[in-house]
């Protein structure tokens, strides 16, 4: 057995051994106070192994980018968060394989920063993998995954369109349906502009909605720096992007 994987354990036998020993017992408080701290100490070494997935997790959605972004995607204290499939047109009903490539975007939530892509190959097409809620990492992903793609895709395989600064993003969304509309400064700074696109469910987008606002307020508590948003291209959407509004 791993270190890490011991003290599980050991809060397991703490417990058995303060449920078996009478409050009067001499050892007790000491026992409730040796249980409390492994609790306490096991709670902090998971943080620290999610904190610690979730940068690892930088360097793999990075190797799904042309190679000139590298650099940029990867930056210090930067964790990956999660992401999500969205579509230019309401889904309801559809069937995912039927809907064209250019219509399917993958966001991609970090602690800082979101990234909004677009996959080269049609992702609905000739794979069983997609009655997962999430599907973006190469990474095998288990019951407790909150990334995207089980299924295996060759590296430079998203294709980049925009980055915001997720302290200048605003979500906006009518609360009963799958819309999300992105609101985002243009390069200028002057003005604002904004995107709209669908989630698959109501819960998704509510989800999805929920941890952005989340890792904004943790920035802001912190007083956190602009992010380091990439610099081929400092449009927050790209012409190819604006397009197809």
């Amino acid at each position: 057995i791993a270190p890490v994987q011991r003290l599980p354990r050991y809060v397991l036998f703490l417990k058995d051994l303060v449920r078996y020993t009478f409050p009067a017992h001499q050892d007790y408080e000491e026992l409730v106070e040796a249980l409390e701290s492994v609790k306490k100490t096991a709670k902090e070494v998971n943080r620290a192994k999610k904190r610690f997935e979730q940068t690892e997790m930088v360097f793999e959605v990075a190797a799904r980018f042309d190679q000139v972004y590298h650099s940029e995607i990867i930056a210090p204290a930067r964790r990956f968060i999660c992401d999500i499939f969205m579509f230019r047109d309401h889904p309801r009903g559809v069937n995912l394989a039927h809907i064209a490539l250019q219509d399917i975007y993958i966001i991609i939530l970090f602690s800082d920063l979101l990234i909004i892509s677009q996959p080269r190959d049609h992702p609905f097409r000739n794979s069983d993998n997609f009655s997962r809620a999430k599907l973006v990492t190469k990474r095998k992903a288990d019951n407790q995954s909150k990334s995207i793609t089980d299924f295996q895709q060759a590296d430079h395989d998203l294709e980049f369109v925009s980055a915001v600064d997720i302290l200048q993003l605003q979500i906006e969304d009518d609360g009963s349906d799958t819309k999300v509309v992105f609101r985002f400064p243009v390069e200028t700074g002057e003005f604002m502009d904004e995107i709209t696109l669908y989630t698959r469910t109501i819960g998704e987008r509510l989800e999805f909605s929920n941890v952005v606002e989340n890792n904004k307020n943790r920035l802001l508590n912190k007083k956190a720096k602009p992010a380091n948003v990439p610099s081929k291209r400092r449009r927050f959407f790209s012409r190819k992007f604006l397009r197809h509004k």
